[in-house]
């Protein structure tokens, strides 16, 4: 009998054939399927590793607890084995007909039975036990107040910390950039090696209770240290300089000797005076031990921290100087201050000291130590170029200025009547 091709497939069960699809196509469409299994076993395995209640944990310290207070009774040993044989044996002399080998099957047959009654009471003391647990862990549960528990620390090799933090049924994390869920923290953070911390890793990133103490000391003391550097700033450029400062302080001394009510308010400009003068007096202590060190000051030390701070305000005091000594200190002490927080938020984000909540660093203004060109800047003047470090003025006599940000300034090469000429009709 002729056997056809279509024969030969029905008979042997073979399906029909698919269409021919191009291998590069068809390449493709396995890699993106073999991706999106592979994103969403990492997301899986993620949810399953965070998602444990800790249920689970507490049930394990209390079982084991109890196990330590009535241990289980330990199995059969070889000295009972042969208790059991030699009983065996001395039962069967007593028989009419004894047979050591009757002997022996009666002692394996009285082993095996105290076996069988160990597993057995074991088994049952192990089921009370566990009962006893579990009505422990629930009867916990049920008293407490609902609230996040840490349960595991991520880092990546940028060491950023995140603490991930049980509330109901939902995971939360928290670190440097924010809170984010199981979701938006997988998509941010996936194929940057961002993964569980193990006891060594944490161990040598973590800050010691000491150290994080000194750290989170240092972090407030420089964050107040910034803030009354910025506000004499503030205050000393509002004052004003030479003439005006010396004027402002005058007219506030003025009205205070008056005595008239009605003239008691002061401007902003002679309130700022007064600010300054009382706000310079709080950095001198402040920056007493970095410019002195520790010990009794003298006044030849008093005097020493008074020019480092840039000279005591008054009418001779340079502005422009003041501000550039002013932003070195106010950069070196936000370097500091970045340090001590990022020491003090791997303390506290690492679940180590609860009720100590990260620090998210303060960005400040530093323009304040510029010079103001918008401000200084007479109407007359035309200004040739411009950057973000300076710019170049044109006087109407062709003298030319070129002003930094820093307030220095530098003579350049005046216009010629000609040069001068062509810049009007422009």
């Amino acid at each position: 009998m002729t056997i056809t091709r279509m024969g030969i497939s029905s008979l042997m069960g073979y399906a029909n054939g698919g269409d021919v699809i191009d291998e590069t196509m068809q390449d493709n469409l396995v890699d993106e399927t073999n991706k999106k299994q592979i994103e969403n076993k990492d997301m899986s395995f993620l949810q399953n590793l965070l998602g444990q209640n800790d249920m689970n944990f507490q049930f394990k310290q209390y079982s084991d607890m109890l196990s330590s207070i009535a241990p289980p009774r330990p199995s059969a040993t070889g000295y009972d084995l042969a208790s059991a044989l030699g009983r065996g044996l001395l039962a069967q002399q007593a028989e009419k007909f004894s047979s050591v080998g009757r002997g022996l099957g009666l002692g394996f047959q009285e082993f095996s039975k105290l076996q069988k009654e160990i597993d057995e009471e074991n088994r049952k003391n192990k089921q009370a036990r566990d009962m006893t647990a579990f009505g422990l862990v629930a009867n916990r549960k049920a008293k407490q107040e609902p609230s996040g528990k840490v349960m595991e620390m991520f880092v990546n090799d940028d060491q950023q910390f995140y603490k991930s933090i049980l509330v109901g049924n939902e995971v939360k994390f928290i670190g440097p950039e924010g809170e984010f869920t199981i979701e938006e923290f997988y998509d941010k953070f996936k194929g940057t090696n961002m993964r569980p911390t193990i006891g060594s890793e944490a161990g040598r990133y973590v800050p010691n209770y000491s150290q994080f103490a000194e750290a989170y000391k240092e972090m407030n003391e420089e964050r107040r240290s910034l803030a009354s550097l910025q506000s004499y700033v503030q205050n000393r450029v509002q004052a004003g300089q030479g003439i005006d400062f010396f004027a402002n302080d005058m007219i506030a001394l003025m009205k205070t000797l008056s005595g008239d009510p009605e003239a008691q308010g002061l401007s902003p400009e002679e309130l700022a005076v007064r600010m300054s003068q009382g706000k310079f007096q709080g950095l001198i202590g402040k920056f007493r031990l970095e410019v002195v060190g520790p010990g009794v000051m003298t006044e030849y030390d008093a005097q020493r921290i008074i020019m480092a701070l840039g000279a005591e305000p008054g009418a001779l005091q340079n502005v422009t100087a003041m501000k550039n000594i002013m932003r070195d200190i106010f950069s070196k002490k936000y370097e500091k201050y970045l340090e001590t927080t990022k020491t003090y938020n791997l303390g506290a984000l690492s679940g180590k000291y609860p009720g100590y909540e990260a620090e998210v660093p303060i960005e400040y203004d530093n323009s304040i130590f510029d010079f103001n060109f918008d401000a200084m800047r007479p109407p007359e003047v035309t200004v040739e170029e411009k950057t973000d470090k300076f710019e170049i003025w044109l006087y109407p006599n062709g003298d030319r200025r070129k002003f930094f940000k820093t307030g220095a300034v530098i003579e350049l090469q005046p216009k010629s009547n000609k040069d001068l000429e062509k810049v009007e009709e422009l």
